[in-house]
Formats: C-alpha cells, sequence, structure tokens
C-alpha cells in the first residue's frame, strides 16, 4: 500500500488524505492545558481519543478520556 504523507494544519494536528474521496484523517498530539480548533467537515465525523483526558467543547461541553469515541 501507499505511505500517506501528511499536511499540517495546526502546530498540533497532520491531515492525511487517502487516494480517494471517501475520508480523510486528522491525527492531533494536543500537549497538556493547550487548546486546538477543528475546522468544520461538510459530512460527519468521528473523534477517537486515544491518550489522555481533557474537555471538548461543541454545544454543550464534554470532558472525554482515552477510549471514548465521540460521532459529530
Amino acid at each position: 500500500p501507499e505511505i500517506l504523507h501528511g499536511t499540517a494544519i495546526n502546530p498540533y494536528t497532520v491531515r492525511y488524505l487517502p487516494p480517494f474521496d471517501e475520508f480523510e484523517v486528522d491525527h492531533c498530539i494536543l500537549p497538556p492545558y493547550s487548546t486546538v480548533t477543528f475546522p468544520s467537515a461538510p459530512g460527519p465525523s468521528m473523534f477517537l481519543v486515544m491518550g489522555g483526558e481533557g474537555t471538548m467543547t461543541t454545544s454543550a461541553e464534554v470532558i472525554v478520556v482515552e477510549g471514548d469515541v465521540l460521532f459529530a
């Protein structure tokens, strides 16, 4: 398979674009006490919390921890 090389979209996030249009992957490593704003996507999104814990703010504020999966 082709090895994907990501493109930085902010200081903490790298975007990987596979060779088809169905989806893209943003990989975010957020240092403690930092914040990041994800750009809106035209379709559904899924957020996987791979480690740590923090707060995710949408229309409400949600505490997220390792293992959480959120659909937007």
